[in-house]
């Protein structure tokens, strides 16, 4: 997984940075009444701390030589090695616990930008059992807490629940396509009692309520005051509601075709994933 910062251009750099290859300082906004400001330091327990993430991690790239563009990993260039938790910690000398409930906030307000592979949810090596300390299984609607191995990339639910493995890249595929910015720590619990935690997963179920999320996606009215959050959307099971949806006269609805754009997607994940099998 690759973090951006968002706008880096826009908001980090003027006319003496970007001229400059290497430089020692960085600009940054200094205003603190924005609706993202405000969610972030004053509506999490540990809002101050992660306000401090962010300014080290801006600092960080501003490291980089010139181009910058905000990608964290370890030359500044996208397809560079990306800066993990734990890099940062090292880097920075802030907690790793802080750094990856800070990272989950900033995407929840759109200051970063994660480049995720939706192939990473298909099958892979699975990891070493030695790893794990307790079973990753989900039984009687009992979330079954489980460590995740040392380094890897999490997000906390709002329980206390680290999502993992290929379960994360699952949900992360989910969150994207349901398209609804409110309440992922939330949805995280249900989505772990229906799929599973860490490499083992129910992948067909998984990708039934993907299919399902493009589809909540695309009828969702735009103009509805109360729209469903992913949460009850995936208690309720709503996308079984959607795959047997009639008509009152029991013909199923013609689907919506795919845009050009959906298609060019789709094709490029395709592609992507027969690279990653070779």
């Amino acid at each position: 997984m690759t973090y951006q910062i968002k706008d880096w251009q826009k908001h980090f750099e003027v006319a003496q940075s970007r001229q400059a290859k290497i430089h020692t300082w960085v600009s940054m906004p200094n205003h603190h009444d924005g609706d993202s400001y405000t969610e972030l330091v004053a509506e999490h327990k540990n809002g101050v701390a992660h306000f401090g993430v962010w300014c080290a991690l801006v600092q960080v790239c501003s490291q980089h030589e010139s181009p910058r563009d905000g990608w964290l990993t370890k030359d500044g260039l996208k397809d560079s090695k990306p800066y993990d938790s734990r890099m940062l910690e090292r880097k920075t000398r802030m907690p790793q616990k802080i750094i990856d409930e800070a990272l989950q906030r900033f995407d929840e307000i759109g200051w970063i930008i994660e480049e995720t592979n939706s192939a990473l949810i298909a099958d892979s090596q699975p990891t070493n059992s030695a790893l794990l300390q307790q079973d990753s299984t989900v039984q009687d609607n009992t979330i079954h807490k489980i460590t995740a191995p040392r380094g890897a990339d999490i997000y906390n639910s709002k329980n206390g629940l680290k999502l993992w493995g290929r379960s994360l890249e699952g949900f992360k595929l989910f969150w994207k396509t349901f398209a609804y910015p409110k309440g992922r720590a939330d949805a995280i619990d249900p989505w772990v009692k229906l799929v599973g935690n860490g490499d083992d997963i129910d992948q067909q179920l998984a990708m039934k309520i993907i299919t399902g999320a493009k589809a909540e996606n695309r009828e969702r009215d735009p103009a509805s005051q109360s729209p469903k959050w992913a949460q009850g959307w995936l208690k309720a099971r709503r996308w079984e509601d959607l795959q047997a949806k009639v008509s009152s006269n029991g013909v199923k609805p013609v689907e919506k075709p795919l845009t050009d754009g959906e298609i060019a997607e789709a094709e490029q994940a395709r592609i992507q994933a027969m690279r990653e099998v070779k």
